[in-house]
């Protein structure tokens, strides 16, 4: 969340996770298919829209209890997304507004031209699918009255109104727990890690609670050291930073570097403790010319 006006900024969506599998392929973050749009499927350009799509998903999740894009692996997922049309949620929820149904009819078009504009135009869209009632049959013991005018009316006794009312408000919790959910992540903490190695050639890898969040190629280019004419030493190092989005709380922190060539490489790790929204900085220092090769520092 901004400081300053308190937008909600979605960053990612996490990684991809199959009912057949913890992880995705050969344990590489992909993002998450089942929340992207068809273009970001197709590697086609996004903007807004494309987030809006991911919204609709997840709010479509949170309303059913079922995705409305699924498949066995990534291919048959990503397939789902791009080629087929979602089942209504009213059929999978009958107590659910029946407005709803247009509603993700639109809001997971998959032309982007066919879905809402902007945030506005779904809140509103959103707001009238909430205020329709259910797709359901009037109750045996209410007659249905034609009135001499085109439309149809049929009376609905007090306690159906109260039982329409009751789901109306349900829906509405679920929308709200919702976006406490969105929020939730907003207040993730961050870990910052400020990196420097010396070695040529290699791989880091971090972990957090034992979950692999972030891996890299380690690459320093050698330079020459010289002293009254004379070369002393080849040495270089590279130097970068990177943000990884945690929970807050302990958290157990592992950093791990494995030099070009070897099986097996250097380890260390600690604890660290995570406000919400805060952020906290470690330096990793690896392949130094003297001492341990690994070394970790909070700062």
């Amino acid at each position: 969340m901004r400081d300053d006006d308190g937008a909600v900024k979605i960053a990612d969506f996490g990684i991809a996770r199959l009912s057949t599998s913890e992880l995705t392929q050969s344990g590489q973050s992909l993002g998450s298919p089942a929340y992207m749009s068809p273009e970001q499927i197709r590697g086609r350009t996004v903007d807004g829209r494309s987030d809006l799509f991911s919204l609709a998903v997840i709010l479509y999740e949170t309303l059913t209890g079922e995705r409305p894009f699924r498949g066995d692996d990534l291919s048959a997922l990503a397939y789902a997304v791009v080629h087929e049309t979602p089942v209504p949620a009213t059929r999978r929820r009958p107590e659910l507004p029946g407005g709803l149904d247009a509603f993700f009819d639109q809001a997971l078009a998959k032309d982007p031209g066919s879905r809402f504009a902007d945030g506005v135009a779904f809140k509103r869209a959103l707001d009238e699918a909430l205020r329709t009632v259910p797709r359901t049959h009037p109750s045996e013991d209410v007659e249905a009255t034609i009135v001499a005018t085109p439309r149809q009316v049929v009376p609905v006794p007090r306690r159906t109104r109260g039982r329409v009312l009751g789901r109306t408000g349900a829906v509405l919790v679920a929308v709200l727990a919702a976006g406490w959910a969105m929020m939730a992540l907003t207040a993730r903490a961050t870990l910052v890690l400020k990196v420097q190695s010396s070695l040529e050639s290699g791989r880091m890898v971090v972990r957090v609670d034992g979950e692999r969040v972030y891996t890299r190629e380690l690459a320093a280019e050698r330079k020459k050291v010289t002293a009254f004419g004379k070369k002393l030493v080849e040495w270089g190092q590279e130097e970068f930073q990177t943000e990884i989005g945690v929970r807050p709380g302990q958290r157990s922190i592992e950093v791990e570097v494995i030099a070009g060539g070897d099986e097996s490489g250097e380890r260390e790790w600690l604890a660290m403790e995570f406000a919400s929204r805060q952020s906290r900085t470690l330096k990793v220092v690896a392949g130094r010319r003297r001492g341990d090769s690994l070394s970790l520092r909070i700062e």
